[in-house]
């Protein structure tokens, strides 16, 4: 294909501006100063016709990469196919392609290269960012940066203004009730509208951080007008709010809790891969969830096929924004060491709750072990009878070098600066290389095996 004249980027509404192939470029590279220069004709029409409107754009665009120091390219990809219409996403691809150990990361929009890396290529990470399944074919020579985004339904304008308050009587959660025809939720109670709070704060925070709205689905919280103009067929004065679906004829959609025993061991690799990487953009963002149970843990797979999963976090009603650091690192203790964010007390609760039930209320909790135990069972591997803490030990030690690199990168940069950030993200990428390689180890039956027996 010839060469890119402009891609279209979105201004909201019906406004779109284009931005040419050397601003693309210059965005990619991070020079965010050549990203915001405009000849003085073009800046002369933006003024006269369109009131600043580019000049804008490409302000709070080069504002957005500046803020988010220490992506690589691919992060820079991503944010930069977030600023375009959903539907047009599919337009920024992405492909490893060459030889074992000269492996090349290629970057395309319209299917015309903009850029090629060829250094610090890790292909497992990669992979697990893009969403991509270990060893699937991912279709033709080229992939979208996020093959999900296309899908998101946009035609529940009509669903919406037909829903009635009888859709939330049916059973449901305690403090919130779910119409899944509309994607509309209701507040319960004055948890519920605590939780709509919450959910409010951490998708402002994504809506400009695409590296975060590619791990979150949020509940966006509906203000009087918009409950008067999108739900007219509501009667009750109680918060209601939306959430994002995907269209069921293309996107299979699920909590993980549900679908881990259907996975097999390569995709649960690759979701495990990705609560690390989950856990790294929280981490930068300083968001604290405290609930990462796989119950709040939503899983994305294309219909009919094994190529690509991802993974997404809900339920933020027990979350905190600009977490500290120690708060954040909650989240960590709980994913790899199986300590809950609330302390001892929880732990215990939990415990005595198992002897209540047997084992129902703890089936939920500790993402990261079961997803390993699923990359291990889907092959035929043996559960044991202690199957919650089977990787207990291999997991504390990943989770432990994670947080004392941490520590010692804030003893040794500020935080938020573009060198914390560096050691941040290769502390996090470590630990996402770990998981991924025991991931990969468990999934080959005969090594596997003699594992289980060492440990034995």
């Amino acid at each position: 294909m010839g060469e890119v004249n402009s891609v279209k980027i979105s201004l909201g509404g019906s406004d779109t501006i284009a931005l040419s192939e050397r601003r693309i470029q210059a965005l990619l590279e991070g020079n965010t100063t050549a990203a915001r220069e405009m000849g003085w004709f073009d800046r002369l029409k933006d003024t006269v016709f369109h009131d600043g409107a580019k000049q804008t754009a490409l302000q709070a665009m080069a504002e957005a990469f500046e803020h988010a120091q220490g992506l690589d390219a691919l992060g820079r990809f991503t944010m930069l196919s977030w600023f375009v219409r959903p539907q047009d996403r599919a337009q920024f691809t992405v492909t490893v392609e060459g030889e074992a150990g000269q492996e090349q990361l290629k970057f395309r929009i319209q299917g015309h290269e903009v850029k090629s890396v060829t250094e610090g290529i890790d292909l497992n990470t990669v992979r697990a960012r893009l969403a991509e399944v270990p060893g699937e074919t991912v279709g033709a020579h080229r992939h979208a940066a996020n093959w999900l985004a296309p899908y998101e339904r946009q035609d529940l304008e009509a669903a919406r203004r037909t829903v009635q308050d009888e859709a939330f009587n049916a059973g449901g959660g305690k403090h919130k009730r779910f119409d899944p025809a509309s994607g509309v939720l209701r507040a319960q109670d004055h948890t519920g509208a605590e939780d709509f709070k919450k959910e409010l704060e951490v998708d402002r925070l994504a809506q400009s951080s695409p590296e975060l709205a590619r791990y979150v689905s949020t509940q966006r919280v509906l203000n009087a007008s918009e409950m008067r103009e999108q739900l007219p067929g509501i009667q009750s004065d109680r918060p209601h709010a939306v959430v994002r679906l995907y269209d069921p004829a293309h996107v299979h959609s699920g909590e993980l809790d549900a679908r881990i025993d259907k996975l097999g061991s390569a995709q649960a690799q690759a979701v495990a891969m990705q609560v690390v990487d989950m856990a790294r953009v929280f981490f930068n963002v300083r968001v604290a969830h405290h609930d990462l149970h796989m119950h709040n843990l939503m899983v994305h797979t294309p219909v009919g096929q094994d190529s690509h999963i991802t993974l997404q976090a809900i339920d933020f009603g027990k979350s905190s924004v600009n977490a500290s650091f120690d708060d954040r690192i909650k989240d960590l203790r709980y994913l790899f060491n199986c300590e809950s964010p609330t302390g001892v007390a929880e732990d215990a609760w939990r415990a005595l709750r198992d002897t209540w039930d047997g084992g129902a209320g703890l089936n939920k909790h500790f993402p990261l072990h079961k997803l390993l135990q699923r990359c291990w069972t889907a092959e035929g591997g043996r559960p044991s009878a202690d199957s919650g803490g089977d990787f207990d030990a291999s997991l504390a030690a990943v989770g432990d070098r994670l947080v004392e690199a941490l520590v010692q990168a804030q003893g040794q940069h500020e935080e938020g600066s573009p060198a914390y950030e560096k050691a941040a993200n290769a502390a996090f990428n470590a630990a996402m290389q770990s998981v991924g390689l025991m991931a990969e180890n468990l999934r080959r039956p005969p090594q596997a095996e003699m594992v289980y027996m060492l440990r034995a």
